[in-house]
């Protein structure tokens, strides 16, 4: 069975998960792995649907990482000055 929800459907849970974060005053740390969950899964549903050549959809799909640990090593050589 493959669910096919849409970006509205990701957004309401985020603001769901927002709300109960509030709520229920979670730790941060849950809080961020819960919103790398939904972003992970929007991405992901994201690609999926795409209509691409493997190779390129394949590329695409590795540029977040990349982009991501060029600001970690970035963010990391300017703290240390």
């Amino acid at each position: 069975m493959v669910l096919d929800l849409s970006l509205t459907d990701y957004l309401s849970w985020g603001i769901f998960v927002i709300y109960l974060t509030g709520m229920l005053t979670i730790k941060r740390k849950y809080f961020s792995w819960t919103l790398f969950l939904l972003v992970g899964m929007g991405y992901f549903s994201a690609m999926s649907s795409l209509e691409l050549n493997y190779f390129w959809k394949s590329l695409i799909a590795i540029m977040p990482i990349q982009v991501i640990a060029i600001v970690y090593t970035t963010y990391l050589r300017w703290n240390r000055s």
